[in-house]
């Protein structure tokens, strides 16, 4: 009987620290990854695109919204990460955006 009791309260203890583990301990979004080719995706919940016709470039994705890039000898390039709204529109009916 002490054997059944000690073994429940052993596993109740067992889930209450994992349960701990998992609300307590951060996790991170995603995890760094560089670009050097066009792409286009996902990473952490936001949109990203990478896009280069001639020149070196590279594109960082970090946690949230923010990248770090790069470029040299570029013709074109574009670096992109966010949410997507309202993409039905074109830039000329969304209105001026800026960036800081």
């Amino acid at each position: 009987m002490r054997v059944r009791k000690s073994l429940k309260v052993g596993a109740g203890m067992l889930a209450l620290a994992l349960l701990l583990v998992c609300f307590v301990i951060p996790m991170s979004e995603a995890s760094a990854r560089t670009l050097s080719s066009n792409e286009t995706g996902t990473h952490g919940g936001y949109d990203y695109e990478y896009w280069k016709d001639t020149g070196n470039g590279s594109m960082t994705l970090k946690d949230g919204g923010a990248f770090s890039c790069q470029w040299s000898n570029i013709n074109n390039i574009l670096f992109r990460k966010g949410r997507k709204f309202n993409e039905t529109q074109t830039y000329q009916q969304l209105g001026n955006i800026t960036v800081e």
